[in-house]
């Protein structure tokens, strides 16, 4: 009897030390997250596309869809989060802290439910998420773009254990919930969920010619049920984008095939930069665990390979055709995508490769990474705790404005003016008035009241140069052009319009 009891004792114990170790690994993962990627979190300029973010966020809770489908051309959900955040605070801190859970989220879904992978390939998934370039954008960025990163991962997940029980109604549900939530959190998800439908009917289609007609549909009625409502579902969200995509010129122009190859070629750099070529000795390790994984991928599991490849390349190619005719830049944010599968594929090469060396050496060798690059990234951070900030639109305008007189700022309306709203957004003496058929009528009762002006322009536009010529015939204003320090959305000059 008392042997049992020690016995019992001695397992308790090493149950709890182990579950203490996981606890202890996932909260340094945490920290490593948090000192490597939120480093300039709460100073880094909010930009454009985060402005117009915050702005569907602060509307009321059944009027965001409309706004997000017709203004940005995304669904709502992670416009939903943001409303609920922006009650707490308005201040980029806060808000930030919107995305930044969701990656936290995703991270403690790999390293706890991931089982698909063995424990130590699991944490080095952790690392390549956490330490890749595009994680600190991703993690940071108040936009749905870690939102979507966590509804890729797990609904391919999810996928992966539905087709390999298509019956199971418990399976198929949760890859459904999940696939609403890569359906509803970018319009980009779009490709992937076209992807994991096709696998879905190529799934079926094999078991209907080996199995016929009666046992395929009694054995794969679940799936083809959820899928067959998310499509029907979806194809509504997707027709009402496609038409505000139109009318607001978003979709491809005229192919031409050398002008796509070029902007392959640029682009792939991007790709290369941002998701590939981790910041140390790292990337020399997940490459070659990429092809690891890859050729392995193929042997043992092609179709799983094949998912991951295809979505990929496949996103890279789609985004690219899809923005090299109307805009002459390419941001990573538009291949979230790849930037997953290409993790999950290096996770696919470190799992083969742990088994081969053995658990404690897998373990040794993943705590070896967690630690040293924990001890750089809080290095960093605490640097950057010392490091003066920079906000170049802030220090434009403060160079440009009146003392002790209402200023207003004027110029494109999407790059000049949401910026620099939000960041003077509780400065009593900064004005930026929306730019729509009455601007005009708002610049005249400015000017009778001797407010100053602040006018800057990215590009000529047209409407712009009216704004100019509107300004320049004020009667009783003298201008002055400046030349300002060129930053994010900050152009070369500016224009001071003020009395005399």
């Amino acid at each position: 009897m008392l042997i049992r009891k020690e016995k019992f004792l001695a397992l308790a114990n090493s149950r709890y030390l182990k579950e203490l170790s996981t606890a202890l690994l996932f909260i340094l993962l945490i920290i490593l997250l948090i000192s490597h990627n939120t480093q300039d979190m709460a100073e880094r300029m909010f930009w454009l596309d985060e402005v117009t973010t915050l702005h569907g966020a602060t509307l009321p809770f059944w009027q965001i869809p409309r706004f997000s489908v017709s203004v940005q051309m995304q669904p709502p959900f992670f416009y939903w989060l943001g409303y609920f955040f922006e009650k707490i605070g308005n201040d980029p801190f806060t808000l930030r802290t919107a995305p930044l859970s969701l990656y936290i989220l995703m991270i403690g879904f790999v390293f706890f439910y991931l089982r698909e992978l063995q424990f130590t390939a699991r944490i080095f998934l952790c690392l390549i998420l956490i330490l890749t370039p595009f994680s600190t954008y991703l993690a940071t960025e108040f936009r749905p773009y870690s939102f979507a990163a966590l509804s890729i991962i797990i609904s391919s997940i999810f996928l992966y254990r539905a087709l390999n029980r298509p019956y199971s109604w418990s399976a198929v549900i949760l890859y459904g919930f999940s696939a609403l939530l890569l359906q509803y959190t970018l319009s980009l998800n779009s490709f992937v969920f076209g992807i994991q439908i096709l696998f879905i009917s190529t799934a079926s289609a094999f078991d209907l010619y080996n199995k016929g007609f009666s046992k395929t549909f009694e054995n794969n009625k679940p799936i083809l049920m959820v899928s067959l409502l998310l499509c029907c579902l979806y194809v509504v969200f997707l027709y009402l984008v496609s038409g505000v995509s139109i009318n607001q010129g978003y979709l491809p122009g005229l192919f031409v095939m050398n002008d796509y190859i070029g902007s392959l070629k640029t682009n792939f750099k991007i790709l290369l930069d941002s998701i590939v070529l981790l910041d140390s000795w790292l990337r020399y390790l997940t490459i070659s665990l990429f092809f690891v994984g890859f050729i392995v991928g193929i042997r043992l599991n092609k179709w799983l390979i094949l998912y991951l490849m295809i979505i990929l390349v496949g996103q890279f190619l789609f985004s690219t055709y899809m923005t090299f005719s109307r805009i002459s830049w390419f941001s990573q944010r538009y291949i979230v995508a790849s930037y997953v599968t290409y993790a999950m594929i290096c996770a696919l090469g470190a799992d083969y490769l742990f088994r081969v060396i053995g658990k404690k050496a897998a373990l040794l060798l993943v705590i070896a990474i967690l630690i040293s690059s924990l001890y750089t990234s809080i290095n960093n951070f605490i640097k950057s705790l010392q490091t003066v900030k920079f906000n170049p639109t802030i220090a434009v305008v403060e160079s440009l404005r009146c003392n002790n007189r209402m200023t207003m700022l004027l110029g494109n309306p999407g790059y000049i003016t949401f910026v620099p709203e939000y960041a003077f957004r509780h400065d009593p003496l900064i004005i930026a008035p929306k730019h729509d058929k009455n601007i005009y009528k708002i610049i005249s009762q400015a000017a009778s009241k001797k407010y100053c002006f602040i006018f800057q322009k990215m590009k000529k536009i047209s409407s712009d140069e009216k704004l100019f010529i509107v300004l320049s015939s004020l009667p009783g204003y003298q201008s002055q052009m400046h030349l300002t320090t060129r930053g994010s959305h900050v152009p070369a000059t500016a224009w001071t319009f003020y009395p005399k």
